[in-house]
């Protein structure tokens, strides 16, 4: 219904009253909340972020010296962005191209209408998995608080995941245990988690490592793919281990590229605020240099480079062509929404049975 929706356009107003109205029919109360951006010219655009809250029932805790047992109550936020980066191309009365308030410009969102783009992989994929986990969710009660946020005008530098940040208190920031990110998880070869870069840290001796503590919910979400035979399967989620040395995190000092990303998402704030991300995508890390890493190695996709982010092959007529297996996108959906759900069922992991 809202094909190209690109950031602060009506078809974005209209997607979000579309997730609106899911959220609700799974008898949910979901919150809209608009927000604006204000460029250098002083232009004010509007976007909107539509999330629902889960309340859960906290955890019991025992203090390892004392035995002293008491109640906890932490929270996951699960987030992926519902704009496109192209959008729907206009003209004024006189037929004269209405530049487009962000993403690509005016000709290439006409090419991305013709060629039938609707930005089914990015992000439609990873808000269906979204909707998906909310459905199995529904009526049942967890441990966790649980977020489920759809973010306006991922696709203008992450606003609205900004937005959603900027508006969390220091004691929301260190009471959630992982942001979980959900994007582009239909048309890569492989479905891959990652940690965020906040999880990147040097030993003693100056030499690259990790803070588990930040990767402790990425290995969680592995280890319930290992557990229910996921890694047997064409389904399996996997984590990069090319293990290239490069400076990710921008502090002139080489790391480990390993379970971890590059790629910038709705993560990226979060990860920012020092929160335990994980980055749920499709792709391919099995390159031996950076400049080959990509979506796909399928040969299909080799005239856009083998990716389908931000380009006319992001289109479900194109892709269900080009990819053998027509099943891949409901079993994605449906691999990733279940992944999730049981991550939540894990709950914190000092909690008393």
């Amino acid at each position: 219904d809202a094909p190209r929706r690109g950031p602060y356009t009506d078809e974005e107003r209209k997607a979000a009253d579309i997730l609106r109205e899911a959220f609700e029919k799974l008898d949910y109360e979901p919150t809209v909340e608009r927000f604006t951006v204000t460029r250098e010219d002083g232009t004010v655009l509007t976007s909107q972020n539509v999330s629902v809250r889960i309340p859960g029932t906290g955890f019991r805790i025992q203090h390892p010296d004392t035995g002293a047992i008491r109640q906890i109550h932490r929270q996951v936020i699960i987030g992926a962005h519902y704009d496109t980066w192209f959008s729907e191309p206009r003209t004024d009365e006189e037929g004269n191209p209405i530049p487009p308030l962000a993403g690509a410009d005016y000709d290439a969102c006409v090419a991305a209408r013709d060629a039938g783009y609707d930005g089914i992989n990015d992000n439609a994929s990873g808000i269906g998995a979204m909707l998906t986990l909310a459905r199995e969710m529904a009526g049942n009660t967890y441990g966790y608080d649980v977020v489920l946020v759809a973010f306006g005008a991922g696709c203008d530098g992450q606003a609205g995941a900004i937005h959603f940040v900027s508006g969390m208190t220091p004691a929301e920031v260190a009471q959630t245990d992982a942001m979980y990110c959900i994007e582009a998880i239909y048309a890569g070869d492989k479905l891959y988690a990652s940690a965020g870069l906040n999880s990147l840290s040097l030993d003693k001796n100056g030499n690259p490592a990790k803070v588990y503590e930040k990767r402790r919910k990425l290995y969680e979400a592995t280890d319930v793919a290992i557990a229910y035979d996921l890694d047997m399967t064409s389904y399996d989620l996997l984590t990069n281990q090319s293990s290239i040395e490069t400076d990710l995190n921008g502090d002139g000092v080489a790391d480990i590229y390993r379970e971890v990303t590059r790629t910038v998402s709705d993560y990226s704030p979060f990860d920012a605020a020092g929160i335990p991300c994980v980055y749920i995508e499709s792709y391919n890390y099995a390159f031996d240099t950076l400049e080959e890493m990509k979506d796909s190695r399928n040969p299909e996709m080799s005239p856009y480079g083998g990716v389908a982010r931000r380009n006319n092959l992001d289109s479900h007529a194109t892709l269900s062509g080009i990819l053998a297996d027509n099943s891949i996108l409901v079993r994605r959906v449906n691999v990733t929404a279940f992944l999730l759900l049981e991550s939540i069922v894990k709950g914190h992991w000092e909690a008393l049975p």
